[in-house]
């Protein structure tokens, strides 16, 4: 089964691996924003799939709506410098 997200004003339903949600401190507004994959957002008012470099950006009593990450390779930089972590049993200890 997929993981499912919901906040106050949209579900987001995985059918990629990255992605970031940000809900506003009200909860009346939610952005999904996939760096890499698929994700669906619905809630009441209606649904889209957005894609790697789409954001849904959702009001409360609105129904999703798609715009264009600026520059999505920018978003998912942390990936290339994140330094490799080694666990105690991957140390010799």
């Amino acid at each position: 089964s997929k993981p499912i997200f919901q906040t106050p004003v949209v579900t987001a339903s995985i059918r990629g691996t990255e992605m970031v949600i940000a809900v506003n401190d009200k909860g009346d507004k939610s952005d999904v924003t996939v760096l890499e994959g698929k994700v669906k957002c619905s809630n009441e008012k209606g649904s889209v799939v957005i894609n790697r470099g789409e954001v849904a950006k959702t009001k409360k009593g609105e129904s999703p709506k798609i715009t264009l990450l600026a520059k999505p390779e920018l978003s998912a930089q942390w990936l290339i410098i994140t330094p490799d972590i080694v666990g105690p049993t991957e140390k010799n200890i």
